[in-house]
């Protein structure tokens, strides 16, 4: 009996971890999260993003365009909050095609480091990841940030439908009028261009250096 007890036990354990396993695929498969040294954070790879870029054409989810210094550093406060459900870094707003990370560090090529995000309307809001933006950088210091310096730098809100532009445009209103700020807000808000993915070893450049999310957000917060 003791035997047939312990069988039922392995059995039972072994079906929980499918089942969880099956949970983790179906997240992965919808594009909604992936699990990564343990933590729930926005898919990332070229193929996620393309599959939920479908979507976004189909008018299922919608897509935000940021650019706010070290894309990288950016992307660091969008992670891990409802509703997102991928994040690419890469250039926008220049004037070569599929450019690379040293021809926009050349400053040359008119590119911005950007942030691309597309995220769930049912569940978050334009607002909202406005919200992410500015927190995320401070939006007085012109084609710089901190001690990243150049117009690869600037501080910028691409919009993709009137409605993002009008939201983007209250925002400023609201931060100037609250007098958050000692100098004016040099946000440009204009309309979004193509958006070139930067090379794979930017994307969630944090985790391949081993560096805290946290980390990441406090080094930000000081510039």
């Amino acid at each position: 009996m003791r035997m047939v007890a312990l069988d039922i036990f392995f059995i039972k354990r072994k079906l929980l971890n499918l089942l969880t396993i099956l949970i983790i695929g179906v997240a992965i498969m919808s594009g909604s999260c992936r699990v990564v040294f343990g933590e729930t954070v926005p898919a990332t790879s070229a193929e996620e993003f393309q599959a939920l870029m479908q979507r976004v054409d189909a008018g299922e989810l919608s897509v935000a365009t940021f650019a706010g210094g070290c894309f990288w550093c950016t992307e660091s406060f969008f992670l891990e909050e409802d509703g997102i459900l991928a994040t690419q870094v890469g250039y926008t707003d220049g004037h070569v095609e599929n450019p690379s990370y040293e021809q926009v560090s050349g400053k040359k090529t008119g590119h911005a480091e950007a942030l691309q995000v597309i995220y769930d309307p049912t569940k978050t809001d334009y607002q909202t990841l406005l919200g992410y933006f500015y927190e995320s950088h401070n939006p007085t210091q012109l084609n710089r940030q901190g001690p990243d310096i150049g117009p690869q730098y600037r501080g910028a809100i691409f919009y993709h439908n009137e409605e993002q532009k009008k939201l983007a445009e209250d925002k400023v209103k609201s931060l100037e009028e609250a007098n958050i700020y000692d100098e004016p807000i040099v946000t440009d808000i204009k309309s979004a261009s193509t958006f070139y993915r930067a090379e794979e070893y930017h994307q969630r450049y944090y985790k391949l250096r081993g560096i805290k999310l946290e980390q990441v957000r406090k080094k930000v917060q000081s510039h």
